[in-house]
């Protein structure tokens, strides 16, 4: 059984996107310094998402996280909707 409520309505890894945007936060208040290790990190959230992603690839939940992944973003919100 997949998880699809709350904020795993929109995204399918929430929590990256929270570390994302205070990572962001950080960044802007705290000048251009900040700038790299930020994008350093969630650079590094990224490539973890994806790997995630191969491991419902091959479970037993496969076909349902297929239709899940169709309709939600990976640490971002879909904005546009891919037509059925």
């Amino acid at each position: 059984m997949i998880h699809s409520d709350g904020p795993y309505a929109y995204v399918r890894h929430p929590f990256y996107l929270a570390y994302t945007l205070a990572w962001l936060g950080t960044a802007i208040g705290g000048g251009p310094i900040q700038w790299i290790p930020a994008a350093v990190i969630i650079a590094w959230y990224y490539v973890t998402a994806r790997e995630e992603e191969t491991d419902f690839a091959t479970s037993a939940v496969a076909a349902d996280y297929a239709q899940y992944r169709a309709r939600t973003g990976l640490i971002l919100p879909r904005v546009l909707q891919r037509s059925p």
